[in-house]
């Protein structure tokens, strides 16, 4: 089973309500109230395309462009990718941290 390795490692809301997600077999049969959570990059894989941007890698890397994401350790790879996923799908994949998930 997976977990987050840092606090600050994004876990994601499906926004059902988002572009890419609205269509989704997932949404259309799914009651409307409710919270989705699943890993960033799962949520990535199944509402968004899986090319990578390499803008969104920069700025899950930098500490100063990425708010909430990886601050604790932006080496740390697994938080990147999921930082990565969120930000590549942002509209229907709402990344949050702490405890906030």
């Amino acid at each position: 089973s997976w977990s987050r390795q840092t606090a600050d490692t994004p876990v994601c809301v499906v926004r059902c309500d988002g572009e890419h997600a609205s269509g989704h077999a997932f949404c259309q049969n799914q009651v409307p109230w409710g919270y989705h959570v699943m890993r960033c990059t799962d949520c990535r894989d199944a509402f968004c395309p899986t090319s990578v941007d390499e803008d969104c890698r920069k700025d899950c890397m930098d500490r100063s462009s990425s708010e909430y994401f990886c601050n604790l350790d932006p080496s740390n790879t697994s938080c990147v990718d999921e930082c990565e996923a969120e930000c590549l799908c942002r509209d229907s994949c709402e990344g949050l941290v702490l405890d906030a998930a």
